[in-house]
């Protein structure tokens, strides 16, 4: 895979009124990187610029982001921004990917986030005291690059992310048109002060069930919550998480999230990262009779954020799911966490545990391709596959059969 790169020196004034600050040079280096070892390379550099932007989360780690990558490595390359300051400093990065939408015999070039499907919250990174010289040459990139690319799109962007807010300046900058839509909302519970745990904050009624719910489950043959420890416990709950998983989408007649042993290796390899710096923590209720539920959250930044639960169909009257997501909300609050975030997603549980949500959205920069077209019908077709089968049956005559569906890029 190539690497490009080159050096990007504003003049005074050209990207905000005023003028640079007198103590702000605009000299800095954007380095596009395209290949994995070289991706490895920035782990440390990396993570410590995630510590220093403010709007960061989790999903901006150099783990989520690398690993997550890689379950798309095969149709979506690497297009890594890496900014740095005139004495070297790493001041801000923007892990874009590249892919190709095939539309019957018709090559679509697709600039987005690396792995969108599976990072919940997408965003550049940017260290909050050198951003408008980060932000300037992640602009001027896109000034120069755009015509590389027949579709631009980013997202799923949360509305406290730069890319968002930089929106109107994008669009100003570039010259071209762009559109946002609302992808999706999630939701999340703040907890409120004096919380001490997550009956605190249900109706009286409510509490009751979840304590009946919790106390049935936990009698059950000696029952028990708890966070597993080490490499080897971890990789067993995880194991039990992926097959309860499959198997309750099995049951509902999709996929699942975890279908082939590639993306549980690279999902095992990210979890056990995580939980060596203390940023992911794996839970499993536990009975004499096995493991009945397993879960995985990730922990950053006093938000708890519920990735991923599984449980035992077969142990499905006795809410284990319910459980288990009640006992991590008490969790939490014991140790001084502000939210637990169920990220994106609809599902009722959801909308009835959380008392905030925020809206999810996708900028597209309208490039002047006339593969936008094309682009643009296909996209409508996809949408209205769940409800016309005249539509579905345009896609399987269209669509060809070596091409994931998975890669392509909405």
């Amino acid at each position: 895979m190539s690497e490009v790169e080159g050096v990007s020196v504003r003049r005074p004034g050209s990207s905000r009124a005023g003028g640079w600050p007198p103590d702000m040079t605009p000299n800095v280096s954007i380095r596009e990187i395209g290949g994995a070892e070289t991706f490895k390379a920035l782990r440390n550099e990396w993570n410590e610029l995630v510590e220093a932007d403010p709007s960061a989360t989790v999903f901006q780690t150099w783990e989520i982001q690398y690993h997550m990558w890689r379950f798309f490595e095969d149709g979506v390359r690497p297009v890594l921004l890496v900014i740095r300051d005139a004495d070297g400093t790493l001041i801000g990065l923007a892990p874009f990917g590249s892919s190709t939408t095939r539309i019957g015999g018709l090559g679509v070039q697709v600039l987005g986030f690396l792995a969108p499907r599976f990072v919940d919250y997408a965003d550049v990174i940017i260290r909050a005291t050198s951003a408008p010289r980060a932000i300037d040459a992640i602009i001027d990139w896109l000034d120069t690059n755009l015509s590389r690319w027949d579709v631009v799109r980013f997202g799923p962007l949360r509305e406290d992310s730069h890319l968002w807010r930089l929106r109107e300046e994008l669009a100003l900058r570039l010259g071209v048109k762009l559109t946002t839509e609302l992808a999706e909302t999630s939701f999340s519970l703040r907890f409120e002060p004096g919380w001490t745990r997550y009956a605190d904050g249900l109706k009286p009624k409510r509490a009751k069930v979840l304590r009946h719910e919790t106390k049935t489950l936990l009698s059950l043959d000696r029952g028990a919550y708890e966070a597993v420890r080490g490499p080897a416990e971890i990789d067993g709950a995880l194991t039990h998480l992926f097959d309860f998983h499959q198997r309750r989408m099995g049951e509902r007649g999709e996929r699942g999230a975890f279908p082939d042993p590639k993306v549980r290796e690279e999902f095992r390899a990210l979890v056990q990262a995580l939980s060596a710096q203390g940023r992911a923590r794996v839970h499993v209720i536990r009975s004499g009779a096995g493991i009945l539920a397993a879960s995985c959250t990730f922990i950053f930044r006093g938000v708890w954020s519920f990735y991923q639960t599984g449980f035992d169909p077969a142990h499905a009257k006795l809410s284990p799911g319910t459980v288990s997501r009640a006992l991590r909300i008490d969790e939490a609050i014991r140790e001084g966490a502000t939210e637990c975030d169920f990220l994106r997603g609809d599902e009722a549980y959801k909308i009835r545990a959380s008392n905030a949500e925020r809206r999810l959205h996708v900028i597209d920069l309208r490039t002047r391709s006339w593969r936008r077209r094309p682009y643009d019908a296909w996209r409508w077709l996809r949408s209205q596959l769940s409800t016309s089968g005249a539509a579905r049956a345009l896609y399987r005559r269209l669509r060809p059969k070596k091409v994931r569906p998975e890669l392509l890029a909405d």
